[in-house]
């Protein structure tokens, strides 16, 4: 059976039939392009919609996969199933699209003083980091231009992903899977019928939410304690030797990007929802650089993006508490590229196979929440 849309505008009566597909998705950022490829493997009919806005927090985001979370040394949540699923999911994205934007690359960890050195090697010593650190660089072998001057450790096994690339790679790839169509879904946009959810001339059985943080304006997802963060980054250029083989980080992260070229950030701001680059987020950057490189350099270019985090810091993946065949996958946050993969993996499941979420990240959290919410409207 085929499904016709209808229109009379001017006195003219246009019928038009209806594209049938299986998935819309609204939103291609790092996860709406994640759950997309992942749907497509499955020989699943997708249309990514998306408004393609030059600042998002993917096209902003430093990228970096980062197994060792924090001021206190501890592995990553879920790092041993995130870290090489991710490695091998974008190295297969890779493949397909002919573009590379994954760089596998070590990272220098400095210490910040000599009780932060030992607070290290007592983690080396620990089994569950032995995949993520490498050898201590004494002070005296770190590069001549970095400033470390009690040294620091390696992390193996991380490296970066160039979010902007990706997310142009996975755009010409749904393209050309006639998977792709420019637009917003706004919420008055998302029309439900008996028969699925109708955009322009698509009809889908299914609807996924990845716009991000943007959904704490949408009435179906707002009672969901997002905790959106702005980031700000720059990209600069050193006006002597810097390294380009690998990560600098401490408060903030040094990304060689090739011909002497660096990306750094990033920043963390929880009331500004604006993606206007700020004067104070440009002090603190080019404090942080300061205090990390011993060359001067000059500022190229300085960019803002607003992070979907979360109260919990666990990501929202599930189905709408009433609203049959309505759902989200978002909330990936800081550790997006790290995790987002196999979450993505794990949401296609669900959506396909109906295979359950794990309850630490399941939507389903908060049900209460959104019942809750009836009673103070």
């Amino acid at each position: 059976m085929h499904w016709y849309l209808i229109k009379v505008r001017d006195h003219k009566l246009t019928v038009t039939q209806l594209r049938e597909i299986e998935y819309l998705i609204s939103g291609q950022g790092l996860a709406g392009s994640l759950l997309a490829w992942q749907l497509l493997k499955e020989g699943k009919k997708v249309m990514v919609v998306d408004e393609d806005l030059e600042f998002t927090s993917t096209k902003v985001a430093s990228g970096m996969m980062h197994p060792i979370t924090g001021r206190r040394i501890v592995l990553s949540w879920r790092a041993d199933e995130f870290v090489p699923f991710a490695r091998k999911t974008f190295k297969e994205i890779e493949n397909a699209t002919g573009v590379r934007f994954f760089f596998d690359m070590p990272v220098f960890e400095i210490y910040h003083d000599h009780g932060n050195r030992n607070d290290w090697i007592a983690r080396s010593a620990q089994g569950k980091f032995k995949d993520y650190l490498g050898e201590e660089c004494e002070a005296k072998d770190v590069h001549e231009n970095v400033n470390a001057p009690f040294g620091g450790q390696w992390l193996i096994n991380s490296g970066w992903l160039d979010a902007g690339f990706f997310v142009e790679a996975m755009k010409e790839y749904l393209k050309a899977n006639n998977s792709y169509c420019s637009g917003r879904i706004s919420e008055a946009a998302q029309i439900k019928t008996d028969k699925g959810y109708c955009f322009e001339d698509i009809i889908a059985e299914k609807f996924v939410s990845c716009i991000g943080y943007q959904a704490i304006f949408d009435d179906n997802w707002k009672y969901l304690p997002f905790n959106p963060a702005k980031g700000e980054e720059i990209a600069f250029t050193a006006e002597g030797n810097l390294p380009s083989d690998y990560i600098i980080h401490d408060s903030i992260k040094i990304i060689p990007i090739g011909e002497q070229k660096y990306r750094c950030g990033a920043t963390y701001a929880w009331k500004d929802f604006t993606p206007t680059p700020t004067a104070e987020g440009l002090a603190k950057l080019k404090e942080g650089i300061a205090s990390l490189i011993k060359v001067p350099y000059k500022v190229t270019a300085q960019r803002a993006g607003i992070r979907p985090a979360t109260f919990d810091r666990r990501p929202f993946l599930g189905k709408h508490p009433e609203k049959e065949n309505l759902y989200i996958f978002n909330g990936l946050g800081s550790k997006g590229v790290m995790m987002g993969p196999l979450l993505g993996y794990e949401m296609m499941k669900f959506l396909v196979y109906g295979e359950e979420i794990l309850p630490e990240y399941d939507i389903k959290r908060f049900n209460d929440a959104y019942y809750s919410s009836f009673a103070t409207r």
